[in-house]
């Protein structure tokens, strides 16, 4: 029986014997010639000053990755912090080149990670920090483990956006918005958008003051620069915090990017509950819109049953005024360890309305209450979903294992 396991040259995987034809061997990418080349469309291997990648990476300069020789694999929980003074506060094994980019078209900065090759083994890797996190591999990538992209602290997560002076361009429109106050009540702020719109906030008082605040506007950016979700609207006059946005991660790789199992996730965070002391405080917040993730290999597989999200989260629980209870301050994050919707805040206050609970690939959102009654106040909208793009060159294509939420978006279709 004729094999095909010897290919001609490095740049050759393994074959396949086709009638007729004998051995055929399909071309791969990435380096070639202990990692000073790159692997042609032919076979060949050629040779840059500029770059390691055959194609053009997103958000940074790849002639930065020329001499990376850190191959690393994560047998560690770990952690990537993109400010701090020490990027890798919980790591094992070799510690990969790490510098500050700026990215293209007023993108800002982010935290820019080289390394030769690149593996998670089970484990789980935490980005943390305010800017957004590229890791480019010059060679091939294997990820199976969980990477969560979020801070510990609750604080805005790497690339998110919030309500804050400075908030990214693209959330001007993509914010959910305020809430406000009316007859002895408030509305509850709207949903962050991204890839999906958010949900409108509840309105008090029974409805009648329709005061919640409207959901954002969506958008659907190539990621090029990167791009995180927005948060959700505030509460009450904008006293009752809404939630962060989802944060951003990007992975690069110049051979091929195969994803296992595990779960990376950017979810969006919850809104507040509102205040029942203050009529212009007791609408919920917004939950903030998920995330983004962007994949980028000269070939991508996903294999076994990996879970990646971008799930907006829930609304804030408006209070009830004059001397009522406060709300229930447990609305939850976008979740990444299922497609269950993140649940608005509920329970606390008895004419507060309820937050809305967030849309996943698998669960349309539950819509913000409007306040009952004459001193009940709105619950406040969630988020919507985030963004999944995978941008592949020339290599194979291939998506069918796994659940992703939202759907993956391809710079050109793959099989």
């Amino acid at each position: 029986m004729m094999t095909c396991n010897s290919p001609p040259a490095e740049c050759f995987d393994v074959g396949s014997c086709m009638n007729g034809v004998g051995c055929v061997y399909p071309v791969r990418g990435g380096t070639c010639d202990a990692g000073t080349g790159t692997c042609l469309a032919d076979g060949g291997c050629g040779y840059s000053s500029t770059s390691l990648f055959p194609y053009t990476p997103s958000n940074f300069d790849p002639a930065l990755t020329i001499g990376a020789d850190a191959g690393v694999s994560l047998n560690c929980n770990a952690t990537i912090d993109t400010t701090a003074a020490n990027h890798f506060p919980q790591w094992c094994n070799v510690v990969p080149t790490a510098q500050t980019v700026t990215m293209p078209d007023g993108g800002g900065n982010a935290l820019l990670v080289i390394a030769s090759s690149f593996a998670v083994n089970g484990n789980t890797l935490r980005v943390t920090g305010d800017v957004p996190l590229i890791i480019a591999v010059t060679g091939d990538a294997t990820l199976n483990g969980d990477i969560l992209v979020a801070n510990i602290d609750g604080g805005v997560p790497p690339g998110g956006s919030h309500n804050a002076p400075g908030a990214a361009a693209w959330c001007t429109t993509g914010a959910g918005g305020t809430g406000h106050s009316g007859t002895n009540t408030s509305g509850g702020g709207g949903g962050g958008s991204l890839g999906t719109a958010g949900t409108v906030g509840g309105d008090g008082n029974n409805g009648t003051n329709m005061n919640g605040g409207a959901a954002g506007m969506t958008s659907q950016p190539t990621l090029s620069p990167l791009t995180g979700g927005c948060p959700g609207g505030k509460g009450g006059d904008g006293a009752t915090n809404g939630g962060f946005g989802g944060g951003v991660l990007q992975i690069s790789v110049a051979g091929t990017l195969s994803i296992n199992g595990g779960k990376i996730g950017a979810p969006g965070l919850q809104g507040h509950g509102g205040d029942r002391n203050a009529v212009n405080a007791c609408g919920g917040g917004g939950g903030g819109s998920g995330g983004a993730l962007l994949f980028e290999a000269y070939a991508f597989a996903t294999n076994g049953n990996p879970l990646l999200s971008t799930n907006g989260g829930g609304g804030g629980e408006g209070a009830t005024t004059f001397g009522g209870n406060g709300s229930s301050d447990n609305a939850e994050p976008g979740h990444t360890n299922d497609t269950n919707r993140a649940a608005g805040g509920n329970g606390g206050s008895p004419n507060g309305g309820d937050g809305s609970s967030g849309a996943t690939v698998a669960n349309t959102a539950i819509a913000a209450q409007n306040g009952q009654g004459n001193n009940g106040c709105g619950g406040g909208g969630s988020g919507g979903l985030g963004l999944i793009r995978v941008n592949h060159y020339g290599g194979t294509c291939s998506a069918a294992a796994g659940t992703f939420s939202p759907a993956i978006k391809f710079n050109t279709p793959c099989p």
